[in-house]
C-alpha cells in the first residue's frame, strides 16, 4: 500500500498494511527545517517523515483591481536586528487606516508575527474599514493559483 491508500483504509475502518501518519505540519515547524514556507516545504516534510498530508492548501488568494481612490500598500517601517516592522496602509475615499505587524519576535521562529497596531482604532476608522471590505468583496475575484500548484505536487502522494 501507498501512503494514500493506508490512509484510506484506516478512515474507512479497514486494517491497513502500517499504521498510517498524518501529522499536523504547519509552515512554522517546515521553515524550522528547510528554511522556507509554502505549499512545497511542508509537502517535503511530509516526504521526509513519510507521512501523508491530506490538509492543504487550506485557502485561497483574492486579486482585486481597486478603483480609483483605493489601494493597500505594505511597507518595512523598522528594523531591530531580527525583527521587522511592517505597516499596511488602506486607502479609500473616506480616508486612511493603518496596521503594524512585527516579525522575527522569536529569531529562530521567522514565521512568528504579532500585529502590535491594529486598523481600527476609532469609530471612523471602523466606517473606512468597513467599506473597504464592501468594496474588496464586490471587486474580489478568487486566485486558485496555489490549490493548483498543491494539486501538481502533491498529485497521489505515492511512495511508501
Amino acid at each position: 500500500m501507498n501512503r494514500k491508500e493506508r490512509f484510506l483504509a484506516a478512515v474507512r475502518r479497514e486494517v491497513p498494511d502500517t499504521v498510517p501518519v498524518a501529522p499536523l505540519i504547519h509552515d512554522r515547524f517546515a521553515c524550522k527545517l528547510l528554511g522556507r514556507t509554502g505549499c512545497r516545504a511542508v509537502f517535503e516534510v511530509h516526504k521526509m517523515i513519510g507521512s501523508i498530508w491530506f490538509r492543504r492548501p487550506l485557502g485561497i488568494a483574492f486579486d482585486i483591481s481597486w478603483p480609483s481612490g483605493w489601494r493597500t500598500v505594505s511597507r518595512l517601517v523598522d528594523v531591530k536586528g531580527a525583527r521587522k516592522v511592517y505597516e499596511r496602509l488602506i486607502e479609500t475615499l473616506m480616508g486612511n487606516v493603518t496596521s503594524k505587524v512585527m516579525y522575527g519576535i522569536v529569531p529562530s521562529d521567522p514565521a512568528l508575527q504579532r500585529t502590535t497596531e491594529y486598523f481600527i482604532k476609532t469609530e471612523k476608522d471602523y466606517a473606512i474599514y468597513k467599506a473597504y471590505l464592501e468594496v474588496f468583496i464586490r471587486g474580489a475575484e478568487p486566485n486558485i493559483r496555489e490549490v493548483t500548484e498543491a494539486h501538481k505536487t502533491i498529485g497521489a502522494q505515492r511512495g511508501k
